[in-house]
């Protein structure tokens, strides 16, 4: 299962990297260049699928603890 969600986590985040060179409409044309294609997708959607495809399993473990706001892993 752990390889699984694994497997998951980078099709996500792969995702993102895609979508950063993905062409969009607008005003009924297509957009191919590059930079249009990043300033469009930072202000739509990059910020939803980031948080969307954050592999926090990879971040926050079972035995982590939190002291003074940061993250330490328990032995």
């Amino acid at each position: 299962m752990a390889v699984f969600e694994t497997i998951i986590d980078i099709s996500f985040m792969l995702d993102i990297f895609v979508n950063f060179s993905t062409g969009f409409y607008k005003k009924g044309y297509l957009v191919m260049k590059r930079k249009e294609i990043i300033k469009n997708y930072m202000k739509t959607w990059f910020f939803i699928d980031f948080i969307a495809s954050f592999p926090y399993s990879w971040v926050f473990t079972e035995g982590s603890t939190e002291e003074g706001g940061v993250l330490f892993k328990t032995p």
